[in-house]
């Protein structure tokens, strides 16, 4: 497979190291609209949309979010992706959820990296996204 760059729209221009594309593409993933394009709608992976689509359907955000992000990851050309979902009641208060990512990507290289977040959210509102690790 082919390394495909990524745009940062940033100073940064096109982002080939896989840190910073990993980086960028997390970013791009937990902000894009699911509207921003009328040509590529079912294309664009958009962590909102699925939050919304998925209201009251824990188990299609925890099925769809790991989908959306393998796809997500192997259309820039990464050789092998992994992608663990896993959502759970926050214990101090059962409306907001914890929904824990896991991905690990192999680059052309064979250089492994894994990325790790921890996502908390309000129903359909997010209240906090926190990096655990990344290297």
């Amino acid at each position: 497979m082919t390394t495909v760059l990524v745009p940062s729209l940033s100073q940064d221009g096109w982002t080939s190291s896989t840190k910073e594309r990993l980086d960028y593409l997390m970013s791009h993933f937990f902000v894009s609209d699911k509207s921003q394009t009328a040509l590529y709608g079912d294309e664009v992976s958009s962590f909102p949309h699925l939050v919304q689509s998925n209201q009251n359907n824990i188990p299609g955000l925890k099925s769809q979010t790991q989908t959306a992000l393998y796809t997500y990851l192997m259309r820039y050309g990464f050789k092998d992706v992994v992608v663990d979902v896993v959502i759970t009641p926050e214990t101090t208060n059962s409306s907001r959820q914890i929904l824990e990512l896991f991905m690990e990507v192999t680059d052309d290289a064979g250089v492994t990296m894994t990325l790790s977040n921890m996502l908390l959210f309000n129903d359909t509102k997010f209240a906090q996204i926190i990096k655990l690790n990344n290297g």
